[in-house]
């Protein structure tokens, strides 16, 4: 099961920082090569969720938001244990999403999954913008 301490555990493998907003969520931050990115856990429902927010702000332009969309999507099959999705203001989000009865190691390989797409995908989609 994925306590507290495992959370806390897995994230001080992959963050600078971290602290506990409430009893539900974390906030770390991540740095990579290309940018420096909010991290945020949240345990609900029998989930935890994992996500990079914002990890690229909305287009204002509807050209470049579809361009975007569009990569996002054909980006999404190439990766496992993270994709990417839209916030309802538009903002892209990189996530990652497992049930709160998975292993440590299931928690560890979701938030480096998270960590390495934001690095590996970042500069050629902010290109986009």
């Amino acid at each position: 099961m994925l306590d507290d301490a495992t959370i806390d555990r897995c994230l001080a493998g992959v963050a600078d920082t971290h602290d506990r907003l409430d009893a539900h969520t974390w906030r770390a931050v991540a740095r990579t090569a290309g940018a420096t990115f909010r991290l945020f856990v949240r345990r609900a429902g029998g989930w935890v969720r994992i996500e990079l927010s914002p990890f690229l702000a909305a287009p204002e332009h509807p050209d470049k938001a579809a361009r975007l969309h569009r990569e996002l999507l054909a980006r999404n099959r190439t990766l496992m244990e993270a994709r990417f999705s839209l916030a309802d203001d538009g903002d892209v989000i990189l996530e990652s999403v497992l049930d709160d009865q998975s292993p440590e190691d299931a928690l560890a390989a979701a938030l480096d999954a998270v960590v390495t797409a934001a690095e590996a995908h970042y500069t050629a989609l902010r290109a986009l913008l």
